[in-house]
């Protein structure tokens, strides 16, 4: 398999990527590690200047999933992947939830009123109340 990217030989006897190298004499400057040189073509050998474009990385990389549309079943496993309590930033769980929908509907409380109550903000209960998160915990008929 060949590398995707033309590479050049430094005196030092170190080789760099050609298009790194090319970025770095256009900016006048060394790339920082989290900077990134796109290829808009997406042809890693054409290193024309007009092909190339600096990027963040967290933007190319955001760049390229944006290009590339998930599977139905991938999208699947992600929203499953982060739905809930599996959600790194979740600041309540399940149980806190089914808690909170049954006073949404059983109690005249306000939603300030109810952040207060679980310590949670109140973008947290108005997120619950419009179905936006937690979709999945359903309150018992």
């Amino acid at each position: 398999m060949t590398y995707r990217y033309q590479k050049i030989k430094l005196k030092d006897g170190t080789t760099r990527d050609a298009h790194r190298l090319i970025m770095e004499e256009i900016i006048g400057r060394e790339l920082l590690s989290i900077e990134v040189v796109h290829h808009k073509d997406d042809n890693g050998r054409n290193n024309s200047i007009d092909n190339l474009m600096l990027l963040f990385s967290w933007c190319h990389k955001r760049l390229h999933q944006l290009n590339k549309p998930f599977s139905t079943e991938h999208k699947e496993k992600l929203s499953i992947a982060s739905r809930g309590s599996n959600n790194n930033n979740a600041t309540v769980d399940e149980e806190v939830v089914l808690q909170i929908k049954t006073m949404l509907r059983d109690t005249n409380l306000t939603h300030k009123e109810i952040s207060k109550i679980f310590g949670v903000g109140l973008r947290c209960i108005d997120h619950i109340s419009e179905g936006n998160s937690w979709k999945h915990v359903n309150l018992p008929l």
